[in-house]
């Protein structure tokens, strides 16, 4: 799935050059369509013009809250409230940014959140999210039942990308696979995140990001195993909960030049 993008400022014009792959599948069987939660949005998204401290820093605290602003700007023009992060979000890792913000919209339109990261799955996002610029997959499927998947090229942060993903995914949009002719693509990247794995599925995550062939690319990977799956997770919902994910009031600020 391809994205191209612009914007009247140039700090952002260079920043968000996006190329982005989704992929579902559901292993021994047929994609069911439709298996996600809540609505289109009506209409894309758009973020605004983004600090100068993007272009020297862009997983900085300064853009890192910028691409939070939005996100919350996006999720208010659907009547939703702001996300709630713990108070250190910038400086996490992307992949547990990734992480939290997927969870907190999951659990938002009713879903079981991903139980939690693994090493195995980040691992798997990397080689193929960022290294071969594709949609990420598990490398051993023999415990998995479904899974799908998010890439992304261009964008400054973590939290950008995830912008793109959940809210300028639709028509009208950068999107390439989504238009008159092929509207099936549309959204697929928000459908992805808010993904209905079956009721027993053992759910887990990966996340990465990096430098492949691509500067600055995201791909995030949820799976669903069958009941004999055990993952290992590096980091969980329960943690992130604790540290303040879905209860500490997070401000981003404005963003400033």
């Amino acid at each position: 799935m391809l994205h191209s993008d612009r914007t009247k400022d140039e700090a952002t014009r260079a920043l968000l050059a996006l190329v982005a792959v989704c992929a579902v599948a559901l292993l021994g069987g047929a994609v069911a369509f439709a298996a996600w939660a809540g609505s289109d949005p009506p209409r894309n998204y758009r973020i605004g013009e983004l600090p100068s401290a993007c272009l020297r820093a862009p997983t900085g605290k300064r853009c890192v809250n910028a691409g939070v602003y939005y996100l919350d700007k996006a999720r208010a023009s659907l009547g939703l409230p702001a996300y709630k992060l713990p108070a250190d979000f910038p400086s996490l890792t992307p992949a547990k940014q990734l992480f939290i913000l997927t969870d907190l919209d999951r659990t938002r339109y009713g879903l079981p959140p991903m139980t939690g990261l693994t090493a195995a799955l980040s691992r798997d996002a990397y080689r193929t999210g960022i290294k071969r610029a594709a949609e990420p997959h598990p490398s051993d499927t023999r415990e998995i039942s479904a899974w799908t998947a998010n890439w992304a090229g261009g964008y400054a942060n973590a939290p950008l990308a995830y912008e793109a993903w959940m809210y300028d995914d639709g028509p009208g949009s950068g999107n390439l696979d989504c238009t008159t002719a092929n509207p099936s693509g549309c959204w697929e990247h928000r459908h992805g995140i808010l993904w209905k794995f079956p009721a027993r599925a053992v759910r887990a995550f990966g996340a990465a990001a990096g430098n492949g062939l691509h500067a600055r690319s995201y791909a995030i990977l949820l799976v669903g195993g069958r009941p004999g799956y055990r993952p290992k997770y590096a980091y969980t919902w329960r943690r992130a909960v604790a540290d303040g994910a879905g209860s500490n009031a997070y401000n981003p600020g404005v963003p400033r030049r």
